[in-house]
């Protein structure tokens, strides 16, 4: 049985894997530069801000090194893939059990890329430790967003979930425009660097909402072309308890989350995600990505 660790690191392993395998290279045979340089600086951002002891850094740097090679076609980019296969090749129970495995293993990746933009500061860290090369491409804020946006308009297969993501994003929604600094890396704030996992964990939640009330209207339609009687009986509403129910982390899990009037603590927050998603890996876990 794995531990939650070795879960966590697992789902978003296989997930970066199974979007790279299925998602890549959907409507073309050949990327276009644009797209190469989105697929690119998406390895760039992972190589940076994921924990340096995952073995997952070895099929990352081996994409980014023959980033002409695998640009060409589906053929090249699964051979390289072939190199360097999951330990396992099925989510754990945590994603397994959800509806959609596979977002949920995408999920896990995307936050803790955004934990690992401040626990790096955007690869500064790596490189004044020596861990990165000097000449390492390294990333604010806002240019770590833009990358999760250019990934997501080249490539994410769901189309509702890509225009939903879009549409938000730019209409700068949950503050993006004005929290996400985009200063010299340099001049960035420890308060600044938090920002973008906490921005994502608003998208995160408001996806939760949307999706809750799609399932609301799906019930709703789905009774109406039902006869009770001589008419529908049966009214589905979503109120606001019911958004509040699907949003993370609950009171239950995170009572220091919420201040006395019951606004999120964004502090308390921070110290959740880190909890949740950036528990330094120890080193019986690399077994799991020595890819």
């Amino acid at each position: 049985k794995m531990s939650a660790e070795e879960e966590l690191i697992h789902d978003a392993t296989l997930s970066f894997v199974k979007g790279l395998e299925n998602e890549i290279f959907m409507s073309s045979d050949r990327l276009t530069e644009k797209k190469k340089g989105a697929l690119k600086s998406y390895l760039e951002l992972l190589s940076v801000s994921l924990p340096p002891e995952w073995g997952l850094h070895i099929l990352i740097d081996d994409l980014i090194n023959r980033i002409d090679f695998v640009s060409k076609n589906i053929i090249n980019l699964r051979a390289i893939l072939r190199k360097h296969p999951p330990a396992r090749n099925v989510w754990s129970p945590s994603c397994a059990r959800s509806k959609n495995p596979f977002s949920c293993g995408l999920w896990k990746l995307l936050h803790i890329t955004t934990l690992g933009v401040a626990e790096h500061k955007g690869g500064l860290n790596l490189i004044e430790s020596g861990l990165a090369d000097p000449s390492t491409r390294t990333f604010n804020p806002a240019e770590a967003a833009e990358v999760f946006r250019g990934y997501i308009h080249n490539f994410l297969g769901c189309d509702e979930c890509r225009k939903h993501f879009l549409d938000k994003y730019d209409s700068c929604d949950f503050r993006r425009c004005d929290r996400l600094a985009d200063d010299n890396h340099e001049d960035v704030s420890a308060d600044d660097w938090k920002q973008l996992a906490l921005w994502f964990w608003e998208v995160h939640n408001d996806v939760n909402v949307h999706v809750a009330a799609k399932k609301a209207n799906f019930l709703q339609n789905s009774l109406n072309r039902k006869k009770f009687g001589d008419q529908n009986n049966y009214v589905v509403t979503q109120d606001r308890e019911d958004e509040i129910s699907v949003l993370f982390p609950s009171i239950e899990d995170c009572l220091v989350c919420f201040n006395d009037e019951g606004e999120w603590h964004e502090n308390s927050v921070f110290e959740y995600l880190e909890r949740t998603y950036w528990d330094t890996p120890d080193s019986k876990y690399d077994r799991l990505l020595t890819l």
